[in-house]
This record gives structure tokens, C-alpha cells and sequence, in this order.
């Protein structure tokens, strides 16, 4: 026994084998077998041939008598799947599901963690893991790659649906805080610039854009002033100004980029700054 076990163990009881899962106490740790072994009928019956493909024989053992889904993988020589699972307390039955396809399509479990990841995304999507067309992708690196990115999607516009949710809350601190600089419009030819007047006028500017003008909560910087430039009643960029500067910080149009316009855009607006300063005096 290992030194750090001394004070586990009690000497006035009685020697005997015990099990007990919920304590390591009695975890055997196998570091060396004795060579002149004489196999046990049921060891060989549930698929033990010699190997241990670099395994501990008590990991092969316990895995082979204690759990008939990795004998099945050791008998059916899917060896990586049961090296994989060797060491786990069990196999679910989803995932057992999946593996049952895979092996009955010959499919090549070359890489069984990111094949796992994977079919939990399937999973996730309420695919069918039974359907080797999903189980057993020609190229498992890009289906899971294509997943993870839609997983991905999905989380951002759950958050950006939360954020809707608690900007209602919020549309009262941005009324008090702006409402002096409502109804600031500037017009030159086809070009309109206009002060946001409500947080649901950022969702709408964010949603048209493709930017990050609601979902960063610009509404909730206090020390910043968002304008929507039109140009012929189309929604063309987004403009932040500073209250502290009173300078243009950014002036962005569709996915950030900037438009045909910028440039007269930004000269419409810097030559009304004026007329911001005049709101704050005010």
C-alpha cells in the first residue's frame, strides 16, 4: 500500500477484499502484475487475447468483466473505442447508439474524441444518431466545425434576445439621460442625421446595420450620443458622438464598413457638433 493510505487503514479488523465505489480507499492501483499468470475462463470468454494495447491488465480486466458494451468493442476490435472508454465508468446509451451505427457502417473512429464532441452536437440539434448519414461523416473535422459555428449562432442570438428583454428595463434610464438632445435632426440634400431617441431605436439600428450598436449597450453610456444617418430615408450609418469631446468617436455603416456616404456623412455632422453643445447648455 501506498504510504499516503497508512492512517485509511484499520490494523485490529480482519484482512478481506472489499468493494466500495464510493471510496478510492479501496482502489487497487495495479502498477505491476505478476508474469506467471494463469487466465481465469470468463476473462478469455469476454475477449481477452494476450494484449493490453498498452493498457494496465487490472483496467482491461475490470473493463472487460464489469461492462459487457466495452467487451462488445474489444470482441468487435474496435480497439481505440475501447481504449477510449477502458478507464470511464460507462457508456450512455446515446452514445452507445452512435457506436453501434458507426461499427455497423464500418465507419473509421480515427479521431473518438472530437467524434463524441460531435455527436453531442448532434444531439443538441435533435438529429437522429441512429442515421449514419449523421453519425458517420465523410469529413468529421468540417461537420463538427459547421456545428459548433451553429451552436455558436444560436448562443449569440439567445443572448441578444436576453438583452432585448432587460433593454426594456432599461429605456427609462436612457430616457432621463437624453432626452434633452430629442429632436436633434440635421438635413443637408439627401442626407438626414437623427438623434436615437429609445433603446428599441438601437435594436432596429442594430438589426438593419448588421452592427454592434444595441448589443454592445451603447444606450447605457452615458457619456456618448448615437445618431442614424439616412440618405434618402435609407438607413446608412451609425454615428457616436462624445459629450465629453464633442467629437465624432466612430461612424460605421453595414457590417462596420463604410459607406458611398461617409465622407459627406461625417461633414454634415461635424458641422452641427454645434448645435449638441448648445442641447448640454441648455
Amino acid at each position: 500500500m501506498s504510504n499516503y493510505y497508512y492512517d485509511s487503514w484499520n490494523f485490529n479488523s480482519e484482512l478481506e477484499l472489499r468493494s466500495c465505489a464510493e471510496s478510492f480507499y479501496y482502489d487497487i492501483d495495479a502498477m505491476y502484475i505478476y508474469p506467471k499468470i494463469q487466465l481465469s475462463d470468463t476473462i478469455i470468454r469476454n475477449g481477452y487475447c494476450g494484449d493490453t494495447f498498452d493498457l494496465s491488465h487490472y483496467t482491461v480486466f475490470k473493463a472487460i468483466l464489469s461492462d459487457n458494451r466495452k467487451e462488445t468493442l474489444l470482441k468487435c476490435g474496435q480497439i481505440s473505442l475501447f481504449k477510449y472508454f477502458a478507464h470511464m465508468n460507462n457508456i450512455s446509451d446515446d452514445i452507445w447508439k452512435a457506436i453501434k451505427t458507426g461499427i455497423r457502417h464500418k465507419y473509421n473512429f480515427s479521431d473518438i474524441g472530437l467524434w463524441l464532441d460531435y455527436i453531442r452536437l448532434l444531439q443538441h440539434f435533435n438529429k437522429d444518431i441512429s442515421n449514419p448519414h449523421y453519425v458517420c461523416p465523410s469529413n468529421l473535422n468540417r461537420e463538427h466545425d459547421r456545428l459548433s459555428r451553429k451552436k455558436q449562432e444560436e448562443y449569440e442570438k439567445e443572448q441578444l434576445r436576453e438583452k432585448k428583454r432587460k433593454a426594456v428595463l432599461q429605456e427609462k434610464h436612457y430616457q432621463e439621460a437624453k432626452a434633452k438632445f430629442f429632436g436633434l435632426v440635421f438635413d443637408e440634400g439627401d442626407i438626414r442625421i437623427r438623434v436615437l431617441e429609445s433603446v428599441q431605436e438601437f435594436v432596429e439600428e442594430g438589426e438593419v446595420l448588421h452592427h454592434c450598436v444595441f448589443s454592445n449597450e451603447y444606450f447605457n453610456d452615458d457619456n456618448s450620443l448615437i445618431f442614424s444617418a439616412m440618405v434618402d430615408g435609407v438607413k446608412t450609418e451609425t454615428i457616436e458622438v462624445s459629450l465629453e469631446t464633442m467629437k465624432v468617436v466612430q461612424c460605421r455603416g453595414r457590417y462596420n464598413k463604410n459607406s458611398e456616404f461617409h465622407d459627406e456623412i461625417l461633414k454634415v455632422m461635424n458641422k452641427n457638433i454645434p448645435l449638441i453643445a448648445k442641447r448640454m447648455c441648455g
